[in-house]
């Protein structure tokens, strides 16, 4: 692993998983929990660290694929972004498009800030599926098996001071219907400024029509139950929970993934920002 600072660690551990997607780390690391989408090509977790100061963290694992080019970068994803640091809180999201093979791109994001944030680029990939920007960041992403999620960290750097950054890409599809959500899923949530350290995760069941039920564990052990409607026009999800949480989800191609982000309005945690990644359950 490599971490802002420049250092690299080695680790090494137990994974299990359960019949019904949940992974686990076993004594590495208890308090980890996560959940395989079922192409089974990404697993999203949350966990707390064990240290002073507990902090709460978010993973993304993508299976690696036998082969990649730039090729596989063409079409539109949206993008999905959570910073933590002195940045925080904030988000953006939006839609980005490869247009040619060449790598480049261009797109223009909604900012937690209420503006809009213009972005272009370049991006390289690796035959493992590894990516990164044109020249050389510290932004680095890697592709999934099935080429419909991209998961990135990188530093940003404002005003002198260093923010961390998780971004996670869907693929726009060619066309999505409300029964795209029908099943179960598995969530998990990790939150950045005034609400932070904070994660959450548990089980959304989503009938045929639209409505759900979800049942949470939050990180300091609080349940939550959660029910409301939910709707997909296009590949953007929108939820209604009765409160007013600006929340906004997008599915990628193969369908067995949303990525949520959201700002929270209520109470003494009013602005911190959240991103959510729910992974639907195989049979």
């Amino acid at each position: 692993q490599e971490y802002p600072n420049g250092k690299h660690d080695r680790g090494a551990g137990v994974m299990s998983i359960s019949s019904d997607d949940i992974v686990t780390m076993g004594k590495s690391n208890p308090s980890y929990q996560g959940a395989m989408n079922s192409d089974k090509t990404i697993i999203a977790g949350t966990s707390t660290w064990d240290r002073p100061g507990a902090t709460a963290d978010m993973s993304v694992m993508t299976k690696k694929g036998s082969s990649y080019s730039l090729s596989d970068l063409q079409g539109t994803w949206e993008v999905s972004t959570l910073a933590s640091g002195p940045l925080a809180p904030y988000w953006e999201r939006g839609p980005i498009t490869f247009a040619d093979a060449g790598g480049g791109y261009s797109g223009t994001l909604e900012t937690s800030a209420g503006g809009s944030k213009p972005v272009s680029g370049k991006f390289s990939i690796r035959s493992d599926g590894i990516m990164q920007r044109v020249p050389a960041d510290t932004a680095s992403c890697g592709m999934d098996a099935n080429k419909t999620i991209v998961a990135c960290t990188e530093t940003r750097t404002d005003g002198g001071s260093d923010s961390t950054v998780l971004s996670v890409w869907t693929r726009k599809g060619d066309s999505y219907s409300s029964d795209d959500l029908t099943g179960l899923w598995e969530v998990n949530s990790m939150a950045s400024g005034p609400g932070a350290p904070w994660w959450q995760r548990g089980t959304l069941t989503i009938l045929p029509g639209g409505t759900f039920s979800a049942t949470y564990q939050q990180s300091d052990g609080t349940p939550v139950d959660v029910s409301g409607t939910i709707g997909i026009d296009d590949d953007i999800v929108q939820m209604d929970t009765g409160t007013d949480l600006n929340m906004l989800c997008t599915m990628d191609s193969s369908k067995t993934v949303t990525v949520c982000t959201a700002t929270w309005a209520l109470g003494n945690t009013a602005g911190t920002t959240s991103l959510t990644i729910s992974v639907k359950k195989g049979q």
